[in-house]
């Protein structure tokens, strides 16, 4: 009996971790409206260079609002739109991560840092960066591919990383119309962040 008690609390504390670096927070039959008053921004988050055993972690905070979360690129204990092997090297022709959808109060915000972590391990860039994109109230906006290459050259600051953005909304666009049948491709602005 003690034992279950225990493996209930384990479950409701990783739900709970799970839920707060989500990589979507819309429902799949989300549909768009003019009249919301929030709106939806759609990226691919992807991965490449060494360390694939660490999850990984993007930050976004407001520019002219208050907010500040954690999105996740990849994590071992969940899925992603694009696997990652469980150690090594990622290749930069084969990243991996995961299409974030989004849906947030219109205004300006910025990825701005980022963290991995395995274990007792925690790597994060001494330098922050700044990723700027916009949302607009009853909008979906596709923001493009932000994507993290890790140095392998350790994680110190001569080790290095790039944050780098790319118009992959041919490969983007068809998997969030799979995901959110409701959104049409051609019904998504594309304002890719630079």
């Amino acid at each position: 009996m003690l034992r279950a008690g225990r493996d209930v609390r384990w479950t409701i504390a990783i739900a709970l971790l799970l839920t707060g670096c989500a990589a979507s927070n819309i429902a799949r039959d989300y549909v768009p409206d003019p009249k919301h008053p929030d709106g939806v921004a759609v990226v691919s988050l992807t991965r490449s260079g060494i360390g694939a055993q660490f999850n990984l972690f993007i930050n976004v905070r407001g520019i002219d609002r208050q907010y500040d979360t954690k999105i996740v690129i990849t994590e071992l204990l969940t899925s992603s739109d694009w696997s990652c092997p469980a150690l090594g090297t990622i290749a930069e022709d084969k990243p991996c991560g995961r299409l974030a959808v989004l849906r947030l109060l219109p205004g300006s915000y910025e990825f701005y840092s980022w963290s991995g972590s395995t274990g007792s391990a925690s790597i994060w860039p001494r330098q922050p960066f700044s990723k700027k994109f916009t949302v607009v109230a009853g909008t979906v906006v596709y923001l493009g591919n932000v994507h993290l290459a890790i140095g392998s050259s350790g994680f110190s600051v001569q080790g290095g990383y790039q944050v780098r953005t790319a118009d992959m909304r041919d490969r983007d666009l068809p998997l969030l119309h799979r995901n959110y049948p409701k959104i049409a491709p051609d019904t998504v602005l594309v304002r890719i962040i630079e």
